[in-house]
């Protein structure tokens, strides 16, 4: 069963209709972060290779990383939530570019910051910074609680409960 549950949102990648467990975002999390670490563990020696590895490990952590968009909206319909909380996830984006794309002041940095394809970054102490640093973690903390959140312990207007037995599913 955990199997399943394991590569269940690989295969419903592009369904964001019905409900996920719990169970089953802990389980693609432990295999996302296994491969993700194999993809990143790749040696980058600045050879010409190097431009090749780091495409192929952006493509990887792109098929590892997709399955979390359609997981976290079957997650919230297990909450009877809409899918649009969703967008909580999408914060990161604009404020990474913002980050990546901003250097630091005079070589002087508060810290340095190791992004794929961007390299490495010093970014400055400067209150914006810090305001888009704490932006971004407190969206990746409610993304998480998002995706631990208490389900709806019976049907709701998403689907059947899918804790339940498929047997106690159907009626007799």
């Amino acid at each position: 069963m955990a199997l399943w549950l394991t590569v269940r949102p690989i295969l419903l990648a592009f369904q964001f209709g019905g409900r996920s467990t719990r169970t089953e975002v802990v389980a693609y999390y432990l295999l996302s972060s296994a491969m993700n670490a194999f993809s990143f563990s790749w040696g980058h020696d600045g050879s010409s290779w190097d431009l090749w590895l780091r495409a192929l490990s952006g493509g990887w952590a792109f098929i590892w990383y997709w399955p979390w968009f359609p997981l976290l909206v079957r997650r919230l319909h297990d909450q009877s939530r809409s899918g649009w909380w969703s967008l909580v996830s999408l914060v990161p984006i604009p404020v990474g570019l913002f980050l990546a794309l901003t250097p630091g002041i005079d070589g002087h940095s508060a810290m340095s910051v190791t992004m794929p394809f961007a390299g490495t970054r010093h970014l400055s102490g400067s209150p914006l910074t810090i305001m888009l640093i704490l932006i971004v973690a407190g969206s990746f903390l409610a993304e998480t609680v998002l995706y631990l959140w208490t389900p709806t312990p019976f049907a709701n207007r998403y689907g059947p409960d899918p804790r339940v037995e498929p047997a106690q599913l159907s009626p007799v």
